[in-house]
């Protein structure tokens, strides 16, 4: 599958334009969303859990069986809930050059779309192909003059990890290679 044909229950990519379900998630089809490849900034993929409501799913199941026979099929559909619950959805943001994230989750066994629609739009706006989806890209090394000082240096990967350009582990690379190289 290549970028410039690439179709998934998140959207489908073109050559320059890419339809995206906004707003997504497991009981909407969201709102359909037709992107110029131009105005994506960022693409990541998440996934999300809510363990809170997971286990008081989980301990409402277990209490449910206790209740007799009516509530053993109560119980195994609460624990069925809370098992996709923990399981985690995969979600796929978009970030577009208006500073709008528009986010779609899918259900749990959808999470090879969710990637491969992440690659299509990273090799369609970016020209990259990576082997594997990361939480977030990297941005791209600018050159270093002799006058920014370390602060600065520092200061501008600490904006990227806080604005979401970059991920924790990104940051405290790019902070090594930043005091290294003083």
């Amino acid at each position: 599958m290549t970028a410039q044909n690439t179709e998934t229950v998140f959207g489908s990519v073109k050559k320059d334009r890419i339809t995206y379900f906004a707003n997504k998630n497991w009981f909407s089809g969201g709102v359909v969303e037709d992107l110029p490849t131009r105005h994506v900034t960022m693409i990541r993929l998440e996934t999300r859990r809510n363990w809170f409501l997971g286990v008081v799913l989980v301990l409402a199941g277990l209490f449910a069986f206790a209740s007799g026979d009516a509530g053993i099929l109560v119980g195994l559909l609460l624990l069925a809930a809370a098992a996709l619950i923990l399981w985690g959805a995969p979600t796929v943001m978009v970030n577009t050059s208006g500073g709008d994230m528009r986010p779609a989750a899918g259900w749990p066994w959808q999470k090879g779309e969710a990637e491969s629609f992440v690659r299509a739009v990273r090799e369609a706006v970016f020209g990259d192909a990576p082997t594997s989806v990361a939480p977030a890209a990297t941005p791209p090394p600018q050159p270093q003059s002799e006058e920014r000082s370390l602060a600065e240096r520092l200061s501008e990967a600490k904006s990227l990890l806080d604005s979401g350009a970059i991920d924790d582990g990104e940051y405290k690379d790019m902070k090594a290679r930043i005091l290294a190289s003083q």
